[in-house]
Parts: C-alpha cells; structure tokens; sequence
C-alpha cells in the first residue's frame, strides 16, 4: 500500500496530500493554516508531518511541501 492509499484511507474527505519539511508540528500548523486557511489539517503519521487538504495546491514555488504522488488508479 501506497502512503497515499494509506492517507487516503485515514482521510477520505481529503483528495491531496503533503509532506511538509518543516522542523516542528507547531510551525508546520502556523505556515499550512496561513497558506491555506481552515482548509487543512496537519498531523504526524509515520514519523512525517503531512497535510490533507480537499483541493490541489500549486506548490512548485513552496520549498517546503512535497506532494504525495497519487497511484495511477486514483487518476
């Protein structure tokens, strides 16, 4: 199973999720609330920081986030 299976699974009224490279939860919950409101949310999972969201963000410009790649049968 894919980390986006996984993700999936755990939050399925979410559609794109992120890994943030932060340092902290605290400053991963701080930046992601202020890119995108009260959209998303932040949590921990297998010792990442990953935030869901309901809508694709553009984040080629945003270092610090990492899309999960989602497997071809989601497309």
């Amino acid at each position: 199973m894919t980390l986006f299976e996984e993700l999936d699974a755990i939050f399925p009224a979410h559609t794109h999720f992120y890994i943030v490279n932060l340092p902290t939860i605290d400053e991963a919950l701080e930046r992601c609330a202020r890119l995108t409101g009260s959209a998303s949310h932040v949590t921990s999972y297998n010792g990442q920081l990953i935030m869901t969201v309901q809508h694709g963000l553009n984040v080629d410009d945003i270092t610090w986030l990492t899309e999960v790649p989602r497997p071809a049968e989601y497309m």
